[in-house]
């Protein structure tokens, strides 16, 4: 807690700080740097909020009596705050419809990141969405449905119809990581769809190898389907 308020403060406060650490003077110096840059310096100083805040809740990823509920909604702020920070790296217009294109792919990107980490996040103490499913169907439905609202938002975009396409076409190759990760836990379901207990999982089992040429041919197979479904 202590170090979640020094943070809180070094961001609210950055020229406060007499930190003598090279981390904290970068942190500090990237931080002043971004809000120079920014057009919407207020916008900036909400979304950090939000991320830290994330954060913060995530500690309770390590009490095994958290709901899955919770779970689901940390993991999408976690991932989709983070990620909306970009669009104050990069010169974009003010658009709520655009932020929520960013909002929810960075949900996708965690979302996916937590199908990859089962077994380290398992053997850590860590409980995530992924890691306490205990139906496949279940698992994959949650994953569809944010693929699908994510999709959305790129319909709303004020872009032209063929903008959108290519835009979905490039982008479609970040949930296909996640689709991937569902492929290999189908293996584990039995013939009810419920899943194993993950720490009773061999590693072999759980670890995804990208270098293998069939993983990368699924992964294209995924995007392309996620694109032509649109």
């Amino acid at each position: 807690v202590s170090q979640s308020r020094y943070l809180m403060d070094l961001f609210q406060n950055p020229l406060n700080s007499t930190s003598t650490l090279f981390e904290v003077k970068e942190l500090v110096d990237v931080h002043l740097q971004l809000l120079k840059r920014t057009k919407f310096p207020d916008q900036y100083k909400s979304t950090l909020a939000k991320i830290h805040q994330a954060q913060k809740d995530s500690l309770q990823q390590f009490n095994s009596q958290i709901a899955t509920t919770t779970l689901l909604d940390i993991t999408l702020r976690k991932g989709g705050y983070s990620l909306l920070m970009c669009r104050h790296y990069i010169d974009l217009p003010l658009s709520n419809v655009m932020d929520q294109c960013w909002y929810q792919l960075g949900g996708i990107i965690q979302f996916t990141n937590d199908l990859y980490d089962i077994y380290k996040d398992v053997h850590e103490g860590i409980y995530t969405y992924p890691n306490t499913s205990t139906n496949f169907e279940d698992l994959k439905s949650s994953f569809e449905q944010l693929t699908n609202t994510w999709k959305t938002t790129i319909d709303t975009l004020p872009f032209s119809k063929s903008q959108k396409v290519k835009l979905l076409i490039q982008l479609s190759i970040i949930p296909a990581f996640g689709y991937i990760a569902l492929d290999n836990l189908s293996k584990l379901q039995d013939q009810k769809g419920v899943l194993p207990k993950f720490s009773e999982v061999l590693r072999k089992d759980l670890i995804i190898d990208m270098e293998k040429t069939k993983n990368r041919f699924k992964l294209i197979r995924h995007a392309y389907h996620i694109a032509k479904s649109n």
